[in-house]
């Protein structure tokens, strides 16, 4: 064989190495999801956590971009602790995205997070406070990233789904994160301003069994 024809296979062999390479890395970049946590803890995107007012249910907007070249896909599991930089206001817990923040009353549902350019978009999340006895976030709160919450608060905030009442009962969940977090009473709750009706403590309770607590052992049921 001359060498000519043999330099001419090399570079067809590496050709076709380096476009195999090339779609590998494509198919990584699309194939692999992260979580929220994951993607802030290996530095794939910028995250800044800012308060609504709401001090439960849609009470945080996400400012994000992506600091890699490739797509970014992030899902927002429940459990991302997000710790107030004010010290008398309550930290908070992440249940679950929204969607897009608009700026609007009406916000476009995502079930994911798909960063594809260099822009910051702006997300909303559903979020509950994790001491009930702080000042509720303020209209400009600013909130850090504190990595994951207790396992049983996320035990609550994953039975959401599990209990057909529940996602959209606010003051149930809340009470139910403040249970385990400040083992809380129903005087401490009308005092706060988060008292519960009847039903709203039968799906609390709910909430609190379908993610293996005992209710009865805590004082809001005693």
């Amino acid at each position: 064989m001359s060498r000519s024809i043999i330099a001419l296979v090399l570079m067809l062999v590496a050709a076709s190495a380096f476009v195999l390479a090339g779609d590998a890395h494509v198919a990584r970049a699309q194939d692999v999801t992260l979580t929220l946590s994951e993607a802030i803890e290996q530095g794939l995107v910028q995250a800044e956590f800012l308060g609504t007012g709401n001090a439960s249910g849609a009470a945080v907007v996400l400012r994000m971009r992506r600091t890699v070249a490739d797509p970014v896909t992030i899902t927002v599991p429940a459990g991302t602790r997000l710790a107030n930089a004010a010290p008398r206001e309550q930290d908070m817990v992440v249940r679950r995205l929204l969607g897009e923040s608009t700026g609007r009353r009406l916000f476009p549902p995502l079930s994911q997070i798909e960063l594809r350019d260099d822009e910051t978009y702006a997300f909303l999340l559903e979020a509950y406070c994790l001491e009930a006895h702080r000042d509720n976030p303020s209209d400009d709160a600013i909130f850090l990233y504190d990595g994951t919450a207790d396992a049983t608060v996320v035990a609550v905030l994953n039975a959401v789904d599990e209990v057909p009442a529940a996602p959209d009962q606010i003051l149930a969940i809340q009470a139910a994160v403040w249970v385990i977090t400040d083992d809380i009473t129903a005087d401490e709750l009308d005092e706060i301003g988060y008292g519960l009706s009847a039903r709203e403590m039968r799906i609390t309770a709910d909430l609190l069994r379908a993610a293996g607590v005992d209710p009865t052992a805590y004082r809001l049921f005693q």
